[in-house]
């Protein structure tokens, strides 16, 4: 198995945070905002990780993280460089040859999942058993403002069938977080995808290229949060972290 951090973007979101500061480096309940992903994936049982990084303090995040690698629980960490902004699929893409033939555990770098919820190889393992059958599967939650991400279309029997990019009117309070396992074929599925209108190759497409029904895992309400999402985000993550303890 073979996990994957995606922590590129610009961060703008998180302005005037992220105009000195990577975004993955801010601090969430006291310790950088990426090691929340990279302690889940090293409780998972994952010895070695790849994390493509962006534009914005790329040396700050590198230095951070290698220096730091033991201590998070990895024997090797991976990096990949993101030269411009086309999305979580570019970004992906970047890590076929460290990937090689293996499934892949994808998750990007401002995603935070309680330690209670998804720490345990038990719950990622299913999760990949699920891949494996399907070539894909996902983590749902509901959130407050689910126009804000990408929402699972479900059919009559409960089933994903697929994924809508932010939609105008979601079928429910239910997202797509930003944790995916996909399978070997996810590669040359990303050589296929086309750009959207924002210029990205999008993750809702590469989903949605895989046969459905799509299988998936419910993370319960308020057990996760994407700390970039907006600055009011990041400091409910930081509230979150705290009320956790």
């Amino acid at each position: 198995m073979k996990a994957i951090v995606l922590a590129g973007g610009l961060g703008t979101r998180l302005a005037p945070l992220t105009n000195l500061v990577n975004k993955h480096l801010l601090p969430v309940g006291g310790i950088p905002m990426i090691y929340h992903p990279l302690q889940l994936i090293a409780k998972s049982g994952f010895k070695e990780v790849m994390v493509v990084v962006g534009q914005k303090s790329t040396g700050d995040l590198v230095r951070q993280i290698g220096g730091d690698a033991a201590k998070l629980g990895f024997q090797s960490v991976y990096f990949a460089y993101q030269e411009k902004e086309n999305g979580i699929c570019g970004a992906l893409a970047l890590a076929r040859d460290y990937a090689a033939r293996d499934f892949v555990f994808v998750i990007l770098g401002d995603n935070i999942f309680l330690e209670a919820e998804v720490p345990n190889m038990d719950v990622v393992t299913k999760a990949r058993d699920d891949a494996v059958a399907h070539g894909v599967s996902l983590f749902i939650t509901a959130v407050a403002n689910p126009k804000a991400y990408g929402c699972p279309v479900y059919g009559l029997d409960g089933q994903i069938l697929r994924v809508v990019e932010k939609p105008d009117n979601p079928q429910t309070s239910d997202i797509v977080t930003g944790a995916y396992w996909f399978d070997a074929t996810v590669f040359v599925r990303i050589d296929g995808l086309s750009y959207s209108e924002r210029g990205q190759l999008e993750i809702a497409e590469l989903i949605n290229d895989y046969d459905g029904p799509i299988p998936y895992m419910r993370i319960p309400e308020g057990k996760w949060i994407d700390a970039g999402e907006s600055l009011d985000a990041y400091f409910r993550a930081n509230q979150l972290i705290q009320n956790h303890a």
